[in-house]
């Protein structure tokens, strides 16, 4: 098996062997086939398959689950997780990526201080400025999933500082292809001008780049021959938006 380039396997879909030859002479499963970005593999890889490294990374996980549908990581392609996931862990690695990209610009301190949600349902914000953690917002959903994201995410790193690195910071961006991200490009503009910044709070949309890879997997037309985790599908159609608000710190 020869692993697609990265642009023909944004989504990966699990397949049990049945599914997969059936996919081969079913005109439903031939259209499956033919969509773009989207790569079928089976949930018994062979010792042959499994040499090759993604598909041994993916057994590794335990994301080689018939029925399982896997989304692209964003900012490494090849890096995976489930649908229901997806989100969530997309938003946590770009989180981490901004906090890399401070403390190679020269921060001195970097504080998370909100971190909202929204939907077409309602919208939550968890502020993390006080000794207690405040919740407000209407829906349910996206309260939970706003406390549990400020959970992983709770911030307040402190450096020494030291010299700005902008070939480091322009190579990290670039490693996570993140070098149109405005707030993130505006950061590195900013700490490469002559009259440096000193401070200032960011907004970063931690879901701007993994809903669109969530949008390509609600739009899948699966086969009824094949059966695919209703959570997977109900997560790819979610309108659910994060974003957090960072303190940073130069001087």
């Amino acid at each position: 098996m020869t692993t697609p380039r990265e642009g023909a396997r944004k989504l990966v879909m699990v397949l049990n062997r049945a599914g997969l030859d059936r996919c081969s002479y079913d005109d439903d499963g031939a259209e499956l086939l033919r969509t773009p970005g989207l790569w079928l593999v089976s949930d018994s890889p062979t010792d042959e398959q499994l040499q090759d490294p993604l598909i041994a990374g993916l057994d590794h996980a335990g994301l080689l689950v018939a029925g399982n549908v896997l989304v692209q990581m964003p900012y490494d392609p090849d890096s995976y997780e489930t649908a229901d996931e997806a989100q969530q862990r997309a938003a946590e690695r770009k989180h981490l990526i901004f906090t890399k990209l401070c403390q190679l610009l020269g921060a001195r301190h970097v504080h998370l201080e909100v971190v909202e949600t929204q939907s077409d349902k309602g919208e939550a914000r968890v502020d993390l400025t006080g000794s207690a953690r405040g919740v407000t917002g209407k829906g349910h959903v996206e309260k939970k999933t706003a406390e549990a994201l400020a959970a992983s995410m709770r911030l307040d790193d402190r450096y020494v500082g030291g010299a700005t690195d902008i070939e480091a910071a322009e190579a990290l961006l670039e490693k996570h292809r993140l070098t149109s991200e405005p707030q993130m490009r505006s950061l590195v503009d900013a700490r490469a001008s002559s009259n440096q910044l000193h401070s200032r709070k960011y907004t970063v949309d931690l879901s701007r780049e993994s809903s669109r890879q969530l949008q390509a997997a609600a739009q899948l037309k699966v086969p009824k021959f094949l059966t695919v985790g209703a959570s997977a599908l109900s997560a790819s159609t979610s309108t659910l938006k994060y974003r957090a608000t960072y303190e940073v710190a130069f001087e």
